[in-house]
Order: C-alpha cells, then structure tokens, then sequence
C-alpha cells in the first residue's frame, strides 16, 4: 500500500475531476429518490449511490490504466463482471457514508455558520472555474445533480471530516507509536525505494549570474578549468574536501546547502546526475563538465529507500485512517442495514458512463 492523501470522503478535487469526466445523466427509469438501501431506516437514494458509482469507475477505469489493461469494462474480476465489481464497490461505500452520517449525527456535530460560507466559497470558486453559473448548471445536469444535491454533498464531506477528528483525537487507541511506524515502514519498505544521494560540490563557473546564465569569455571558462584541476589534485594530494570547497567553491546555493545536497533521479543535470550516482560513500569524482562550469563532486551518502524520518508523518496518517476504518466496518456492524436488490441489479439503472 503506498502513502497517498488522506481521503475521509468525496473531495472538491474529486468532484471537479467527475465533472469533467463527461458522464451521462441517471437513466430516468429510477426515480432519483428511490432507495438503493436503507441504514437504520434512512434511505441511501439511487442519486448518492450513482455519485458514487461515478468515483469507483474512476478509481477502476485509473487502476486498468496503470496495470495497462484495455476495456476494463469487457472484462472480468475474480468471476464477476467489472461493472457489477463496480456497483457492489459503489453500495459498500454509499452504506459507509451514511452509516458515518448517522454517527455523526448522534454525536451531535453539526455546521458551523463558519463551515456553510466555507462551502458557498467552494462552490462560487467551483463555479468561476467552470466559466460561470450556466457552464456550472450544465455540468451539474450532465451528472444527474443539482444544486442543491450538490450543497448536500459539500456539507456532507465537511461532517465526515469533523467526525474524523473528534474520533481519531478523542481517542487513546489512534495514538501510534514509533514501533508502529516502524513496523508499518519495515513491512512496506519497498513502496519507499528511492534511490538518493546526497553529495557535496566545489564548482567553478563557466556562466554569469543572469537569468537565463550566459556563458562566460571563453578565457574565463579557461580559467575556471585551470582552477577546477588545480584544485582537484591538491585533493587527490590529501587535502581537505571541505575546507576547499568554503575556500574556492563558486556554488551561490553552498551558504544554503553547507552539508551538500539530497537529490534522486532526474533532479540534477545529467551529467552531475551520472557521476553522483556512480560513486560510492566518500569517493571523490573526476572533474565533470556541465552547462554550469567545472565540477569536483564527493558523494557524502547513498540511501536505497526513502529515511524513515522523511516518510513517519504520512505513516502515521496512514495507522490513523486505518484504525479509523476498522471503526467505521464496526460502526457498520451493528447497524441494521438493508440492501434494495431490485434496484441495484434492476437492467433499467443503468451503471452510468459504464453500461
């Protein structure tokens, strides 16, 4: 499982990229208030079960696309049709959002008047970026949403949020430990391959200081060479790495980065990139060429995977959301729910964009 954003519910950034995904409306043979299911008696309307239909078939529709599978929608998942996989996926998350609307109305937490003008900027900022209220009605039709569904949608996310904080900060069990973090990170090592290298440089330049660098007269880039080997063999002689490059080093970044820098592939100009990467821990390189002048490059450490210390905080918010999941499928447990499989598998209810 690799660290990705924290996701409680449907996010604005989620919403903009279904708009924009050109699905076709609900099929008017179900009534949009008709239920899809019922939680402790509430009704989970065909509406809230299509958006979230809409988000599992572009969660599929992303993962075939990075496995290279063409025509998810042709093919089959563990004997199930896709688009069936689909539509039990979309139920399992619509009863999961209702079930934590409903603790969360048992808690108590509600809209703040601070949280209702939040959401009305969300959607005026939403509706300038699809060219005004006419392109924003439009999009919303082409969704088989209103404005108001909308509204209902944006205030929805921002309970779940409230219930996710008072839940996870209220209680002792969401407290993780190093030790978990740790296990989490020896046990996932290899979501955090990357290799690095951190390297320190003495350079002597062969540019100005404009913008774009411009070269300099060509008895100037002599110069510079005329240096950089100067330099290099008192190094192969046993001087001082460190104490020639405060010296001589024409870096602008060294006052920044006085203990050299931290970079993976495609960070550097190639050619200071090649070079970093070949040597190992305390070797020093040849002089190497780049656009930017003459460098001398001592390689200070090599890591193969990301250090804990750099990945520990989204660890962390990954141990939170799961235990908080595991909260919510017991949460689920013991609600009474009831699923309406004559809707659901109803050939009328069309898996929009999908069928």
């Amino acid at each position: 499982m690799k660290i990705k954003a924290l996701s409680i519910a449907i996010s604005i950034s989620l919403m903009l990229i279904l708009m924009f995904s050109g699905c076709s409306g609900t099929n008017g043979e179900i009534a949009k208030n008709k239920e899809v299911a019922t939680v402790n008696g509430e009704k989970v309307t065909v509406e809230e079960y299509d958006f979230f239909l809409q988000t599992v078939k572009q969660q599929m529709e992303e993962e075939a696309r990075q496995q290279n599978v063409e025509n998810v929608w042709e093919q089959e998942i563990e004997g199930k049709k896709a688009v069936d996989v689909a539509k039990e996926k979309a139920l399992e998350a619509v009863v999961k959002n209702e079930v934590q609307l409903l603790k969360a109305k048992e808690l108590g937490l509600r809209l703040t008047e601070e949280d209702k003008k939040e959401i009305t900027r969300q959607k005026k900022a939403y509706m300038e970026s699809l060219g005004g209220r006419e392109n924003y009605q439009k999009v919303l039709k082409n969704m088989g949403l209103t404005d108001k569904s909308l509204n209902m949608i944006l205030e929805n996310n921002k309970v779940l949020e409230k219930l996710y904080m008072k839940t996870t900060s209220e209680n002792a069990e969401y407290n993780i430990s190093e030790q978990e973090i740790k296990d989490y990170y020896e046990k996932n090592k290899e979501d955090f391959k990357n290799p690095t290298v951190k390297a320190k440089h003495i350079l002597f330049k062969t540019v100005d200081d404009q913008q774009p660098p411009q070269p300099l007269p060509q008895e100037k880039q002599d110069e510079a060479k005329r240096k950089a080997e100067e330099i290099y063999a008192r190094i192969k002689a046993g001087e001082d790495f460190d104490k020639l490059m405060n010296e001589y080093s024409e870096d602008d970044g060294l006052k920044t980065y006085p203990d050299g820098y931290t970079f993976g592939r495609g960070e550097m100009v190639p050619e200071f990139e090649e070079a970093a990467f070949s040597l190992s821990v305390g070797e020093v390189s040849d002089i190497v060429k780049t656009d930017y002048g003459y460098h001398i490059i001592k390689v200070e450490d090599k890591y193969e995977y990301l250090p804990i210390d750099q990945v520990k905080e989204g660890i962390k918010q990954v141990l939170i959301y799961e235990k908080y999941n595991e909260t919510v499928e017991k949460w689920k447990k013991e609600a009474n729910i009831k699923p309406n499989e004559e809707v659901i598998l109803n050939p009328g209810h069309k898996a929009r964009g999908i069928l």
